[in-house]
């Protein structure tokens, strides 16, 4: 159990873009953690989406369980994959974790729309951890 939880890093590339902008066609790239502005324009508010692609782990072992774990956002994010929601958080110095396990497939794709009524437009690390099963 002292190889628990092993961390898969989702740094990037992410395309960032404004969801009905018609600014999809001509996504940003970045690197969570990040600060976004620079991509988007300080002056920026409104709903940024993150989007990354991954593919499914290898192979996980009945003992195991795959979390999505999000380290923060300001100011408040909806996470999403493959189509469905998974839930919201709140704040930066937050971190959001969800069991999904039995909603990967073999490509994958992650979303974050983050709210950014301020000024500021961070996204904390992003990963995918291999975790023991608890019974």
């Amino acid at each position: 159990m002292s190889d628990y939880p092993h961390p898969i890093r989702l740094r990037g590339p992410w395309d960032l873009f404004v969801p009905d902008s018609g600014a999809e066609a001509q996504p940003r790239r970045v690197t969570p953690p990040c600060d976004w502005r620079a991509a988007l324009g300080a002056e920026f508010r409104g709903t940024a989406r993150f989007r990354r692609f991954f593919h499914a782990p290898d192979r996980l072992m009945p003992h195991e369980r795959l979390w999505l774990v999000v380290e923060g956002a300001n100011e408040r994010a909806a996470v999403g994959l493959n189509g469905a929601a998974l839930g919201e958080f709140a704040g930066a110095a937050t971190t959001w974790e969800h069991d999904v396990t039995e909603r990967i497939v073999p490509r994958n794709e992650l979303t974050l729309d983050v709210v950014a009524p301020t000024s500021v437009g961070a996204l904390g690390a992003v990963r995918l951890e291999v975790r023991w099963k608890e019974d």
